[in-house]
C-alpha cells in the first residue's frame, strides 16, 4: 500500500486526474500524504514484529536488519517527496545508490541473522 499510495501521489503531482487514470478518483495529495505516513509506520511495525516472532532468526540477531528497513522506507519517502522517484519504485532501485547500499546492508544483516556465516 505504501508504494501504491506514493505512485498515486506522484501521478497527481504530475497533473493527472481521474479522466487520465480512473484509479485516481477520490484521492487528494493531502489524503495520500496521510495514508503514506500511516502505511510507513505500519510497515515498520509489521516488519519489527515479524523479526521478533521469527523462529528462523537467531535470538539476539533477529532485529539486525531493522535499521536497514527503516532507512530504506524513510529514504524512499524522502526521494518520493523530492519528486525524484515517487512514480517508479523500480527506477529508484536501479538508479539510487543509497537504496542499493541499503538493500545490500539488509541482505548481509539477514544472512548474519540466519547464521549463514
Amino acid at each position: 500500500m505504501f508504494l501504491g499510495f506514493t505512485k498515486r501521489r506522484a501521478a497527481l503531482l504530475d497533473g493527472l486526474d481521474a479522466r487520465h487514470r480512473p484509479s485516481l478518483q477520490g484521492y487528494t495529495c493531502e489524503f495520500l500524504n496521510h495514508a503514506i505516513t500511516i502505511c510507513a509506520g505500519v510497515a515498520l511495525a509489521a516488519y519489527a514484529l515479524y523479526t521478533i516472532e521469527s523462529d528462523v532468526l537467531l535470538p539476539g540477531r533477529a532485529m539486525a536488519s531493522m535499521p536497514f528497513v527503516a532507512y530504506g522506507i524513510f529514504n524512499y519517502l524522502r526521494l518520493a517527496n523530492m519528486g525524484s522517484y515517487g512514480g517508479s519504485p523500480v527506477e529508484a532501485a536501479y538508479t539510487s545508490r543509497s537504496i542499493q547500499l541499503c538493500a545490500l546492508g539488509w541482505i548481509l544483516a539477514v544472512l548474519w541473522s540466519l547464521k549463514t556465516w
